[in-house]
């Protein structure tokens, strides 16, 4: 693989508030998946205004936005070798590896599945979802994904494997291998991600040490190298921004400097200077945010009557299309981040929003006054505060 960074991916889906999630449900193989620590799988539950609130294990981002339990345990693992496996012909050997990798290219099998293909929204919208290995690649970095297949037959691993852009260890080699690599870095669910430093021997270590599934969910291209001390630093500039700051740092990113409105026009966000701001998460697919919409849009409006250069609500969209994030906003007097723009997870992450309706108060210097308001009627007391 060279000197490059080099990962073991199985199935590597983002999941918002920093847990990475498989839909699956449980199979007849005797596969089991994890319950929430209240030993439930999610659902609605009251808030302090007594409007029932959708919990993390129900909020996302785009088509991930989809109710998921915990990532998949595995099972007691006993591979069936393949008949034509032989280790000594096939273990660790790159030839092995770029060869099916160039073999699935001349062929034209790198394509990603249709929509409506049973799998594609699981497995092969990773690619798409996760640009952070694309970003790495064209910026130079020495990076490469081996994908260890856990799959149960080979019909399974190809069609899993020809949505994705990078390498993987053929299937009729991965029998005793992935059973080795799943005891040798404690693999107990899936999906995983493994990263190997550069330098990597079996004498001085392997690397990294740590799953960087949910490293890469919450932090994309910015995990490089996907190390311990990297998501050191990075928490360590959440924390930073956590504690107050410049409005542009917090809401914009170097390509903008405004938020919109409900007709789309551009509010440079040097504009909120010397407001109290609230950050709304919420999405139109979550019933009571369409409540809490409506009584924050009442003393939203009073609020702009009394003292309309004062404060202003900025509108973090949860919603898991386009579609539905403009019809979020034809509701909505406010402001809000771009659909399109990373900020929205970004926000989500900093302030570790778990559930929806959420409202966040800013002070004047940027500092977060209150986390989780969910009585709008209170607004006018966090007015002018820093």
């Amino acid at each position: 693989m060279g000197q490059g960074t080099l990962c073991n991916a199985y199935r590597v889906r983002l999941k918002v508030a920093g847990v990475l999630r498989d839909q699956e449900e449980a199979s007849e193989t005797g596969e089991t998946l994890a319950a929430s620590e209240d030993g439930t799988r999610g659902g609605a539950a009251a808030s302090a205004s007594g409007i029932p609130r959708q919990e993390e294990e129900e909020i996302g981002f785009g088509e991930e936005a989809v109710a998921a339990p915990e990532g998949r345990l595995l099972p007691e693992y006993r591979p069936l070798a393949s008949p034509t496996f032989e280790p000594s012909e096939h273990a660790n050997k790159h030839s092995q590896v770029m060869q099916l990798h160039r073999q699935r290219k001349s062929q034209g099998q790198h394509h990603p599945l249709p929509a409506e293909h049973p799998r594609a929204m699981d497995v092969l919208q990773f690619p798409q979802r996760w640009q952070a290995y694309t970003a790495l690649r064209s910026a130079g970095k020495s990076v490469e994904i081996i994908f260890v297949s856990l799959d149960r037959d080979e019909a399974s691993f190809r069609d899993h494997f020809q949505g994705m852009s990078w390498l993987a260890v053929p299937f009729d080699a991965a029998g005793l291998l992935r059973q080795k690599l799943c005891a040798r870095f404690a693999i107990e669910r899936i999906p995983a991600l493994i990263p190997l430093s550069a330098s990597a021997t079996p004498s001085s270590g392997l690397g990294c040490g740590e799953d960087a599934v949910r490293l890469v969910g919450e932090y994309g291209v910015d995990a490089y190298p996907f190390s311990a001390q990297r998501r050191r630093e990075l928490e360590s500039m959440d924390d930073a921004r956590r504690g107050g700051g410049r409005l542009q740092e917090l809401l914009g990113c170097e390509e903008r400097d405004y938020v919109i409105s409900a007709d789309d026009i551009k509010i440079p966000i040097a504009d909120l200077a010397g407001k109290t701001v609230g950050l709304y998460f919420g999405a139109h697919w979550c019933p009571p945010c369409h409540v809490f919409t409506k009584q924050l849009k009442e003393v939203y409006n009073e609020l702009k009557i009394l003292r309309p250069v004062s404060f202003e609500v900025i509108f973090v969209s949860i919603d898991r299309s386009k579609g539905e994030f403009q019809a979020s906003m034809s509701s909505m007097p406010w402001l809000a981040i771009p659909y399109s723009d990373a900020v929205r997870k970004k926000l989500t992450r900093i302030f570790v929003v778990k559930g929806i309706p959420g409202l966040l108060i800013l002070g004047l210097d940027g500092k977060a006054l209150k986390t989780d308001v969910h009585r709008p009627e209170l607004l006018p007391t966090y007015e002018g505060s820093r």
